[in-house]
């Protein structure tokens, strides 16, 4: 082989290579944008954002093993830059004082799991918690009881004026569960849960605003007591499109900032159009192959 036909394949091949390299990097993950522009932003972008707000949402997928992993790592960045409390769905108002023991190193992590009513995947939620007790970062335990949700869900909104005073500091003010209600929002419960019977679903909407009540009750408390900013973790339904909890929250005056955290499952590309209208910040944790035709 003549040496200029080896210098031009050995060119091809290098070519060849830095493009694959390229491609890869330009489709690494995870992928952050800005919602309106769609540029790609990083942890810095999101610290300035929320130095100018009172709430930082970012909703999750809770099964998404990348989205804790990636969470984690914005929490301890942002906690280099500013102070916030840590606002958790995953843990209800009666977990408090156990989520306070163990916090301030009163009570060991073998108490503090034995003692505490944890979700099945409490493992996901863990660093952060640790994180959190190791840099003195506060815990709000936002969520209404699960007993309470259940118990309105069953028998109507009526039956939460029975519970007494000391019960009921565990979840909203009832007036607040109808108070913000959106139309659009209940339409979007409605299509989750359709296929029961028609007061029971009337119910379960009612419930769904209670626990969007209730967060957002507990939020707006801390604030005015601690005057403090504060990064709430929610579920993408209770936040995304400004609906939910975002929607309360600026309701009630308050500046919020939100994420939309999610791992591309279909490997398509997504709608740009239809990503937007989620949140201020979308957060592709990761992607799926895409999948192949039948005889490729």
């Amino acid at each position: 082989m003549k040496l200029s036909n080896l210098l031009t394949l050995r060119l091809c091949a290098s070519v060849a290579i830095l493009f694959s390299l390229t491609l890869n990097a330009q489709e690494s993950y995870p992928k952050i944008y800005e919602a309106t522009s769609w540029n790609p932003i990083g942890f810095e972008e999101i610290a300035e954002k929320f130095k100018t707000v009172d709430v930082l949402i970012i909703g999750e997928e809770h099964d998404d093993k990348k989205g804790h992993e990636e969470k984690l790592k914005l929490i301890q960045y942002l906690a280099e830059e500013m102070k916030f409390v840590i606002s958790m769905e995953m843990f209800e108002r009666d977990q408090q004082i156990v989520l306070n023991e163990y916090l301030s190193g009163l009570i060991d992590e073998k108490l503090f799991l034995s003692d505490s009513r944890l979700w099945n995947n409490f493992e996901d939620y863990k660093p952060i918690v640790f994180y959190a007790k190791e840099k003195n970062i506060s815990i709000l335990a936002a969520n209404a009881p699960r007993r309470y949700v259940r118990m309105l869900s069953r028998n109507g909104l009526e039956e939460m004026y029975k519970f007494p005073k000391a019960s009921k500091k565990y979840f909203a003010p009832i007036y607040t569960v109808e108070l913000f209600r959106q139309d659009v929002y209940e339409s979007k419960i409605f299509g989750s849960i359709a296929g029961h019977g028609k007061d029971r679903m009337k119910n379960m909407i009612l419930a769904q605003n209670l626990w969007d009540a209730t967060m957002t009750d507990s939020i707006l408390k801390v604030i005015e007591k601690k005057r403090t900013k504060v990064l709430h973790i929610n579920g993408r339904f209770h936040s995304d499109e400004y609906m939910g909890v975002t929607h309360r929250l600026t309701k009630l005056g308050l500046k919020v900032l939100t994420v939309s955290m999610f791992f591309n499952r279909s490997g398509e590309i997504p709608n740009q159009n239809q990503l937007k209208k989620y949140a201020d910040i979308i957060y592709v944790t990761g992607v799926n192959a895409p999948k192949k035709e039948k005889g490729e």
